[in-house]
């Protein structure tokens, strides 16, 4: 995407989509700001701005079953419901390196656990008004080695708290 403003309500149901970022490139409300409802998506270096959104958009949500979803580089904030919200199980996840904060929710929900290969690492979880990541799945989801707003972690007494099953 090029730089500049641009509204909302991205769905993405192709596989193999990647939304690419030039510097300066903001997505902002629209319902929620991009809807992933494929395999093998990258969001990559985009700023997903949600001021001034509905109750209950989220930056970006994550249907059921999607497989091999990357969201690297990039930052999610001021959403009215969660920075990322997954719907459902997914399998294959890497989030890397991205600045999700001041979100009406939590930073990131998963409604399931999700499977096979995650890697979720190098971000920074803060301010979040829910917890900076909660987990409704059964079994841990590991998200270490990330910068929860304070140096002794989400547990801090400025954290970006986890909830549920999240190994920090």
């Amino acid at each position: 995407l090029m730089a500049g403003n641009h509204p909302g309500g991205i769905v993405i149901n192709r596989p193999g989509i990647r939304v690419q970022g030039e510097p300066g490139t903001v997505i902002g409300p629209g319902s929620h700001g991009i809807i992933v409802d494929a395999d093998d998506v990258t969001i990559d270096g985009v700023t997903l701005d949600g001021t001034g959104g509905g109750t209950g958009d989220c930056g970006i949500w994550v249907e059921d079953g999607v497989e091999r979803l990357w969201v690297r580089k990039s930052e999610i904030r001021n959403w009215p419901d969660d920075g990322m919200h997954f719907a459902g199980a997914i399998t294959g996840l890497k989030m890397v390196n991205n600045y999700i904060h001041n979100n009406g929710g939590d930073g990131v929900d998963f409604a399931a656990t999700p499977d096979g290969l995650v890697y979720i690492y190098g971000n920074a979880f803060r301010a979040n008004t829910g917890y900076g990541m909660t987990n409704a799945g059964a079994t841990d989801v590991v998200a270490e080695y990330n910068e929860w707003g304070d140096v002794a972690g989400p547990t801090g007494t400025n954290g970006d708290g986890v909830n549920r099953n999240v190994d920090y």
